[in-house]
């Protein structure tokens, strides 16, 4: 893990200017959150350039790049990152292996030897990428220039001198390599600490090093001589370390920001924060950046405060609007409740929980609000101030589920028995009395669903393939539903008890009618999307279900051909909640953001009649082929995927969900190898260059040939401008040859 001083002042905007330019998709009101700052999963590693101008992040299946300041996201890409470091003018990042364009998206180079620790000079011109070897590449075009060898174990730590002449290794085995980066040879070596070197820092005027391991060290550049250990004075193994802009010497231990002051070894207070062990401070000391699980944390140094973007930092897990609807309310795997109002996005209040509320609800004034786990936690709906709580069941089961619900009017809540069991209780949340107890569970299901229904007078519980349906006034059983196909995943039951929505073989939708026994196919398995979330609206009309690469698919269940398709996620949809009167669809995703639809625009949408389509220039695409193409100038532009339908789906620029285009056919094109050779040209492609054949069909059309690749290169004249396009050619069995 590395830290990254900066060299220019940052500065951070306030919580409503952060929010601002968050562009809202078609149909959507707002958007609970920011998506700013957030990746899926845990951010490992961060870097930021040394202007001060760009943060990279990375987490276990991306690598997203930010704006300082108003933290607009300048690049997102799919990949594996072990680490990320990003050029001083933070106009290049990359992971190792891989190096992108920060400003146009386009891959430099690819599938180079990775490491797990990278930095680059200070001139931006050479990265240093470290594993068993330290590897000095050209940064822009990953051409390895040198290979640095001499230390026992893997090499864990590296960092540039400030003038670029030296670099600082540091292995798995303790010592401390200072080299020439013009020769790579070795010119001093550093012996001392006991433990696998951590982090490396110089200091501002090049003239002391700072090492972390088990302690920190603080070394003579000139000499190698030891300057002054640290370690006396840490609580625990130090894991990076950085220089303040007053010279002090700052480390990360063990969710602590601690400090020294280099001429004394005095510590300072040390700052709880929780993060990761990547972390970087803003050149006048103010800020702090940290890697965490819920994306990069800002941190004002003085009071501790955080400074990102306000919304929920964890996945938001539950939803639930007010009996109006204008109001909605949320809950996060960050263990926090917020309020929102539903038509413009603004944060009304925040109040910290524990465990993370599954259940929530309105109470029907409007005046309270119902938040429940492990017991129920009643709220005042104006400021969030606690009113009652109270205990009596454990509503957590095993891999972290919750059987729990609330009423629709917030006036019951039904959660399992405590310790799991074979029955369901019912609290009167104002009193939290135990009103009665619903027998004849499964016992042996450690997981079951629960959802109110009917206006709140009958309860569902979902246990393993089957719906129980109680009423909540005698607790006598009123229904049983079998769901013979039904296979893991989420379960919906209609308002009026009759209609059960799951997930059959494959992910497949099926709805399943309680009165007939009756079952249809709703929507085909998508092996690349499952989904995740579903809902009913509230007359049983329209399903509603999110999808693990956070689409929102809205079908008419008495046309079934018209289906509304809401993107705006980045990452999978987690839970779905339309308001009391249909009119809105709330929608969470593990990217800490929910969006608020408006269902009348999103139908009027799907009503419209079809625009004739366009040219699009993608005409010529085929079903089951993927597509690069490249602008004019090499760089590259977007990434096409399969056509279904005269639709086809693609990724353009830093988006990370795929858009969509109509096309108006796909004509049949010559085969890429056919046709007269009338001669060859190297063509530069995204930093590739390509040897091809130049092949003339009978039509006169010209195809430039790529024998050698998996790709078809084909130059065309529009307005007067070259278009490259490469396509991959699939085999027989649908794979690359």
């Amino acid at each position: 893990m590395r830290v990254v001083p900066l060299a220019l002042a940052l500065v951070l905007l306030s919580t409503g200017e952060a929010r601002a330019g968050d562009d809202l998709p078609e149909s959507a009101l707002a958007r609970l959150g920011s998506p700013r700052l957030r990746l899926p999963g845990t951010v490992e590693d961060i870097a930021l350039s040394r202007d001060g101008r760009a943060l990279a992040a990375a987490s276990h299946d991306s690598i997203a790049v930010f704006e300082t300041g108003t933290w607009k996201e300048l690049l997102r890409v799919a990949c594996r990152p072990s680490a990320v470091a990003v050029s001083p003018d933070g106009t290049i990042v990359t992971d190792g292996a891989n190096a992108w364009e920060v400003g146009s998206g386009a891959l430099l180079y690819r599938d180079q030897p990775t490491g797990s620790t990278i930095a680059f000079s200070p001139d931006g011109k050479l990265v240093a990428v470290a594993s068993d070897t330290v590897r000095l590449r050209e940064a822009r075009t990953g051409r390895e220039l040198m290979q640095l060898l001499g230390h026992e174990r893997r090499v864990s730590a590296l960092a540039f001198s400030p003038d670029g002449k030296l670099l600082a290794t540091g292995g798995e085995e303790g010592s401390i390599r200072l080299r020439s980066t013009a020769t790579g040879s070795t010119v001093l070596c550093l012996r001392g600490h006991a433990r696998q070197i951590r982090g490396l820092a110089f200091s501002g005027d090049g003239k002391t090093l700072a090492s972390a391991a088990d302690g920190a060290r603080l070394w003579n550049v000139e000499t190698g001589a030891l300057v002054r250990a640290l370690d006396a004075r840490c609580r625990s193994e130090v894991f990076s370390v950085a220089f303040a802009p007053d010279g002090r010497l700052l480390g990360w231990v063990a969710n602590a920001l601690v400090s020294w002051e280099t001429a004394s070894g005095e510590p300072g207070k040390p700052l709880e924060v929780d993060g990761s062990r990547s972390f970087a401070v803003s050149p006048d000391g103010s800020f702090l950046f940290t890697a965490s699980a819920a994306g990069v944390r800002v941190v004002d140094l003085a009071t501790g405060e955080p400074r990102e973007p306000e919304g929920h930092s964890g996945e938001v897990c539950s939803l639930v609007f007010s009996r109006d609807g204008a109001l909605v309310l949320s809950a996060s795997g960050d263990r926090t409740l917020r309020l929102w109002e539903a038509c413009s996005g603004k944060p009304l209040w925040t109040k910290k929980v524990a465990p993370q509320p599954r259940a929530l609800g309105f109470s029907p004034d409007g005046k309270s609000v119902l938040a429940s786990a492990e017991g129920g936690l009643v709220l005042d709906a104006a400021t969030g101030k606690e009113i009652r709580s109270f205990r009596g069941f454990d509503a957590s089961m095993s891999g972290g589920e919750a059987a729990v619900a609330a009423s629709p009017n917030a006036s019951l809540l039904a959660a399992r028995r405590e310790h799991g069991g074979d029955s369901i209780r019912l609290f009167d949340p104002g009193s939290a009395r135990q009103l009665r107890e619903l027998e004849h569970l499964d016992a042996r299901s450690e997981k079951i669903d629960l959802a109110f229904v009917k206006g709140g007078e009958a309860l569902a519980a979902v246990v393993a393939s089957s719906v129980n349906v109680f009423s909540v006034v005698t607790g006598d059983a009123q229904r049983a539903i079998v769901l013979s196909k039904r296979e893991l995943g989420p379960v919906a039951v209609s308002s009026d008890a009759i209609v059960v929505a799951y997930l059959g073989e494959g992910g497949s939708v099926l709805l399943q009618d309680s009165a007939t026994g009756d079952i249809r196919r709703l929507a085909r398995p998508d092996a690349r999307a499952r989904v995740s979330a579903l809902a009913f609206s509230p007359d049983g009309k329209l399903l509603a279900w999110g999808r693990e690469d956070g689409a929102v698919r809205v079908s008419d269940l008495a046309d079934e051909k018209r289906v509304l398709v809401l993107s705006g996620h980045s990452s999978a949809v987690s839970c779905l909640a339309f308001s009391p009167d249909g009119n809105r669809l709330a929608s969470g995703s593990v990217d800490c953001t929910a969006l608020v639809w408006d269902m009348a625009s999103a139908l009027a949408r799907a009503d419209a009649p079809p625009a004739p389509a366009p040219a699009t220039g993608y005409e010529d695409v085929r079903a089951g082929e993927r597509y690069v193409f490249a602008s004019s100038d090499g760089t590259l532009e977007e990434v096409v995927g399969a056509r279904r339908d005269g639709e086809i789906e693609f990724f353009a620029g830093t988006q990370r969900v795929p858009r969509t285009v109509r096309i108006a056919k796909a004509p049949s094109r010559p085969d890429p190898g056919s046709g007269k050779l009338v001669g060859r040209e190297v063509l530069e492609v995204s930093g590739r260059r390509f040897e091809c054949q130049i092949r003339e069909a009978a039509d006169g059309s010209r195809t430039w040939v790529a024998p050698r690749y998996p790709f078809v290169i084909r130059r065309t004249n529009a307005a007067g401008a070259v278009k490259l396009e490469l396509r991959e050619i699939k085999d027989s069995k649908g794979g690359a040859p």
